[in-house]
This record gives C-alpha cells, sequence and structure tokens, in this order.
C-alpha cells in the first residue's frame, strides 16, 4: 500500500484498500459513501439478492453492519443476534446469512482450527470482515478517531491482520 498509494499503516488498516476509492480518501465522506455503493450496495443486490431468496434483506444488511463493527472479535451467533435488534430471525437464518456474506467476499465467521480439525459446532466463531474498508465505510468513526483512540485503533489492527490470513487461507 505504501509504494502503490503512498499509505501509512494507519491509513491501509482504518482504509482497507480497495483500488476503486484509494484516491478518495482525502473526502472521508465521499470514500465512505465510494464503497457503500460500489462494494456493499453492488454485491448485496447484483451478488446475493438477485441469485438467493433472501427472507430478511434487512436482517443480512443488519448482519453484515454488526459484522463491521465487531471484525475481529469472538461473538456466539446468538449474541450477534441478540445484538441485531431489528428484524427478528434466528440463528440459523444468521449463520445462513454469514455463509453468502463470506461466499461474496464481504464478511464471515471465522471458526476455530485447532489440531489439524476444523471446530464449528462446538466454538464460538471470530466475526471477521474480509477488508477494512467495510469498518470504515459502515461505520460511524473517521479515520482520525481511529488513529487517536487505542481501543478503536488496536480492533481494527487485530481485523486487518485477520482479514489478511482470511484472504490467504
Amino acid at each position: 500500500m505504501q509504494e502503490a498509494f503512498g499509505w501509512t499503516l494507519e491509513q491501509y488498516v482504518y482504509f482497507g484498500g480497495y483500488p476503486t476509492a484509494a484516491d478518495a480518501i482525502d473526502d472521508e465522506v465521499y470514500w465512505k459513501e465510494t464503497i457503500r455503493s460500489a462494494v456493499v450496495d453492488r454485491t448485496l443486490t447484483r451478488d446475493i439478492l438477485e441469485d438467493t431468496r433472501i427472507a430478511k434483506a434487512a436482517l443480512m444488511k443488519h448482519t453484515l453492519s454488526a459484522v463491521s463493527a465487531r471484525s475481529g472479535e469472538e461473538m456466539s451467533l446468538t449474541k450477534l443476534l441478540t445484538e441485531l435488534q431489528g428484524p427478528m430471525g434466528n440463528v440459523m437464518t444468521i449463520s445462513s446469512y454469514l455463509a453468502l456474506l463470506k461466499e461474496s467476499g464481504l464478511a464471515g465467521a471465522l471458526e476455530k482450527y485447532e489440531g489439524g480439525k476444523l471446530r464449528c459446532r462446538s466454538s464460538i466463531p471470530k466475526l471477521q470482515v474480509h477488508n477494512n474498508a467495510l469498518c470504515a465505510a459502515i461505520g460511524a468513526e473517521t479515520f482520525s478517531n481511529v488513529c487517536n483512540d487505542a481501543d478503536l485503533l488496536r480492533q481494527r489492527v487485530r481485523s486487518a491482520v485477520g482479514a489478511y490470513l482470511a484472504s490467504q487461507a
């Protein structure tokens, strides 16, 4: 990112690295709108909603928002469901939406890998966006807020590392 765009590590951790909007980071409001329309909305409408019958599209969007806010954190799907507090579903619905989001390349839930085995049923998954740009574009925080708040920056770094590992898996 340094060579391609001249970004610092903090800029990469916050802005993610979608080349579509890389030149627009000086106008953060415009950048966020570009990511939401060019990446999030297009992926949801073209890749998911056109190809798959989704009973609760609003719940899927809320799920993506919740994953973006909690990226890099372990969270049970039951707790995720209670945090959504909007259009209600069930754990199986949330699980299927996370699988669709993962297939589309936006976000998902990573299961624990231990001793050569994937422990799906008995483990709490780690919520993970596939690019930190989603955290920034969907969230309310600004670049300066994240850089000046050690806890927020730590969460974004954890998410960026998880996104990298997820892309390499």
